[in-house]
């Protein structure tokens, strides 16, 4: 009798792909998006957990102090450091920020007159707005509408902020612990495997961190260095700018390239060249020499995917998937090609170990 169990010598393919997979993928998926923005949280915690804990290990290794009381030394001091920085150069990087943002808006306003000189734009302007006796009216609530939007964003960045930092702090406490809970999840004679895709997934995404930490801080640096020595007045400011936005790999620094070349210009054409010239030399230096000898123990990831899941993350989840987009990025490489490539596939070595 038939019981549908392959037999020897049956040469029908088994098929990877079938709908009860494929209406998983898509469940998980509709699932994701709903509540993609609390996992966002979460991620970021994950992510701050795996600094503190590179910080932890590193510290342990070099005092021998149990890996428990260094995590409390990391943590008292970055909250140290925190304050004292907050204290003593926190104010002045601020407002360099604010002059930063002041002057750009200053220079756009200048540009957005000239393109109306040129353009005769204002005629237009004039034209469009005459007989609508409700233009002024508008305007105020659309400004009113979106004082309400930046306050609801702020308040819910800094409820995230503080949700993060809890997260960050009780999963590095406590690794074990949340990895065996997921591990649990996963049945008995798969679990080994688990932990190795687990162990891998934790390694790669501890070296992008540390390699993205430190290429901000020395871009920051250099950047402000170079700036103060071409006479910008704002070159904390910028130079600041610059290393945040470096988190981003690819579409960060081109963001950041933006005031920074701007600002150069309005201090003169002669200078605004030499910090072109200045900007794209550090920028490539940075790309092609310092991160990929910093991040040669991380999963490499190729521009173009990058590229394309930051505009994805960007249109899911706005800034948030912006920031984030890099890390997930990386994190989905290594989980591809330890799940499908090597285990479906049955290629080795993908990740470097």
């Amino acid at each position: 009798m038939d019981d549908g169990s392959p037999k020897a010598g049956d040469a029908r393919p088994i098929r990877f792909v079938t709908e009860a997979r494929l209406l998983l993928v898509l469940g998980l998926g509709l699932v994701l998006w709903l509540v993609g923005e609390v996992l966002l949280v979460v991620f970021a915690g994950i992510l701050f957990a795996i600094a503190l804990d590179a910080l932890a290990m590193l510290l342990s290794e070099r005092t021998r102090l149990p890996r428990r009381w260094s995590l409390v030394v990391v943590a008292l001091g970055l909250l140290a450091g925190i304050v004292g920085a907050s204290a003593w150069l926190l104010p002045t990087i601020a407002e360099q920020i604010r002059d930063v943002w002041r002057e750009f808006g200053s220079v756009l306003a200048r540009l957005e007159r000239f393109a109306i000189d040129r353009l005769r734009l204002d005629e237009l302007i004039a034209d469009g707005m005459n007989g609508d006796a409700n233009a002024v009216g508008g305007f105020a609530r659309d400004v009113a509408g979106h004082v309400a939007t930046v306050s609801v964003t702020l308040a819910a960045a800094v409820t995230a902020f503080f949700v993060i930092v809890a997260l960050g702090i009780f999963v590095a406490a406590a690794p074990d612990l949340y990895r065996e809970g997921l591990v649990k999840f996963v049945p008995r004679h798969r679990r080994a495997r688990a932990r190795e895709v687990l162990a891998t997934l934790g390694f790669a995404l501890r070296w992008w961190l540390i390699g993205q930490l430190a290429s901000m801080l020395i871009l920051g640096v250099v950047m402000s260095f170079g700036l103060w020595l071409l006479g910008v007045r704002l070159w904390l400011g910028l130079g600041v700018l610059t290393g945040l936005f470096t988190f981003v790999p690819v579409i960060g620094p081109l963001v950041a390239g933006v005031p920074v070349v701007l600002l150069g210009f309005a201090e003169g054409v002669q200078t605004g060249i030499a910090v072109l010239v200045f900007y794209l030399i550090v920028q490539n230096l940075e790309g092609y020499v310092l991160t990929p000898m910093i991040q040669h123990k991380a999963v490499h990831i190729p521009p173009a995917v990058l590229i394309t899941t930051g505009v994805l993350m960007t249109v899911l989840f706005g800034v948030p998937g912006l920031i984030l987009a890099a890390p997930l990025t990386a994190a989905g490489l290594v989980l591809v090609k330890q799940l499908y490539f090597e285990d479906v596939l049955g290629e080795e070595n993908q990740v470097e170990r």
